[in-house]
């Protein structure tokens, strides 16, 4: 396979398009997605309010109230506002410190249920991706990832919240590893490290967008819309010339037919032809042994087959 990917140009256009809009934009929102939670759930800077002080009752550092004072996370001594900028799922829910709750309440919680979504997804959509080629496995595990995440927006409580982020895990899982896997299966081996560099450094992009865009944006909501959004577009990649099933998922499935197809159109994207004795048989025979890929190209294939008969 390797040999025929060469000759359609192993790291032409067609992979350096996927690359760029398949796995970077993919890896760009799963950065964002992975890093959202750090923003959304963060517990803004408290400060005492004297006049309501006497129905909070605790273990505070002691010295008297001081009105606007800024409290350390563990005094609850005195009644708090937060910072007035900052709206969160911690401050909207009032799932703060010195609030009583439960363990499915804490947002860390909504945190776990996000990483147990992205083990199930990264498991899982690898299965279906064996099981019913790389492209379906990518859609599905983008459709989780995007819904997911939209959803999570108009959550109305922290139950609500946490089980629309591990849908979004579940995408975030699925959608890096089976666009990276495609990419790789179209590539030649001298280019498969790059290929991952480049998903792990679009990963830390995202993570800074996530960073920079939350400096500006300081209410849950509208942040978790706006890394939500840009990720319907890639439903448009299904569209495009260079996005097309992996040609060793299909030799690897017996579909011959298929994988050659697609070879042809990987060598029509990049500005080269295959010989027309690279088909369907041809590939089978290569892929069982039987055959050299000098033969292949030599045409001494047919002769084989003329003396079986």
């Amino acid at each position: 396979m390797d040999e025929i990917l060469e000759l359609a140009d192993s790291f032409g256009r067609s992979q350096k398009a996927f690359l760029t809009l398949g796995v970077g934009y993919t890896w760009l929102l799963v950065g964002a997605n992975t890093m959202l939670m750090l923003f959304v759930a963060l517990e803004p800077p408290r400060f005492a309010v004297c006049e309501n002080s006497a129905t909070y009752a605790g273990s505070g550092t002691g010295g008297g109230c001081v009105e606007g004072q800024v409290l350390e996370d563990n005094d609850c001594t005195y009644a708090y506002r937060y910072h007035d900028p900052m709206e969160t799922i911690t401050t909207e829910w009032h799932l703060g410190h010195c609030e009583n709750l439960n363990v499915l309440q804490e947002p860390e919680t909504a945190s776990s249920f996000y990483f147990a979504g992205f083990l199930l997804g990264v498991s899982s959509l690898g299965v279906i991706s064996d099981m019913a080629g790389r492209l379906l496995s990518l859609f599905v595990a983008i459709s989780f990832m995007n819904f997911g995440t939209l959803f999570s927006a108009f959550a109305h409580s922290i139950y609500s919240y946490s089980f629309c982020r591990f849908l979004t895990g579940i995408g975030t899982g699925g959608s890096g590893t089976t666009a990276l896997i495609l990419c790789l299966e179209m590539s030649g081996s001298h280019r498969r490290q790059l290929c991952t560099a480049f998903g792990g450094c679009i990963f830390a992009v995202g993570s800074c967008f996530v960073a920079v865009t939350a400096y500006f944006v300081t209410h849950w909501r509208t942040l978790t819309l706006i890394c939500s959004l840009p990720g319907f577009p890639l439903y448009f990649l299904a569209c495009a010339p260079f996005v097309v099933e992996s040609p060793r998922w299909f030799a690897s499935c017996g579909r011959t037919v298929e994988a050659i197809r697609v070879l042809r159109q990987i060598a029509k994207n990049n500005g080269r032809t295959l010989p027309d004795t690279v088909d369907p048989q041809a590939l089978a025979l290569l892929l069982s042994g039987r055959v050299t890929f000098d033969q292949v190209l030599a045409g001494h294939l047919h002769i084989k087959r003329g003396r079986g008969r």
